[in-house]
């Protein structure tokens, strides 16, 4: 006997094409209105479920290489580029820094537009500085990436606010808003203030 609410959610899952060829959600149904399955079963329903809730829920975390730095170097490094700190000491003092290849940088930016949706502009409530924000806590949540900081300078536009970043070929800088790539001082970017 199918559970009363079996038709009412039909349409839904069709919808949403999470209605499986084994019937995992009717399956699971059941478990809920009294089947009583055995362990086997059971741990087999919940991958099929796990698997058909991912369709949803977008693509796998891309297998990524991660490099690590001591924050001496990147200290070395900032010191170089004449960048001032908006804070007195790199926010991760004393520990490791951790980046990418270029190549796998693509994969980070790739899985992040697809999975999360891009934030509309609202002047003074959601701008530069909460795009910057925005990325640097989802690559460093979602990858574990701390060498993606936010920095402050002029730019074409005039005093803004984006990203950078280190690969295997040097830091990068990126505008979350457009999602434009470009070397140190290019494309009239200026960094000055660094947050990492």
């Amino acid at each position: 006997m199918e559970p009363p609410f079996w038709d009412s959610i039909t349409p839904y899952l069709e919808e949403k094409k999470m209605q499986s060829k084994n019937g995992i959600i009717r399956q699971i149904a059941r478990l809920f209105c009294g089947h009583q399955p055995e362990i086997k079963e059971l741990n087999k329903l919940i991958n099929n479920y796990k698997k058909a809730i991912s369709e949803l829920t977008g693509p796998p975390l891309p297998d990524i290489g991660v490099v690590s730095l001591a924050s001496s170097q990147v200290m070395e490094e900032i010191e170089e580029l004449n960048f001032k700190m908006m804070y007195p000491v790199l926010l991760d003092s004393g520990q490791p820094y951790y980046y990418t290849k270029a190549e796998d940088w693509a994969e980070v930016f790739d899985y992040i537009y697809f999975k999360y949706p891009m934030p509309k502009y609202i002047a003074a409530r959601m701008d530069c500085e909460g795009f910057a924000i925005w990325m640097m806590g989802l690559i460093q949540a979602e990858f574990g990436l701390n060498y993606f900081g936010l920095v402050l300078g002029n730019s074409p536009g005039g005093y803004h606010c984006w990203n950078i970043f280190q690969t295997d070929n040097g830091l990068v800088q990126f505008e979350p808003q457009t999602g434009e790539f470009f070397g140190i001082g290019k494309e009239g970017y200026f960094p000055e203030y660094l947050l990492l």
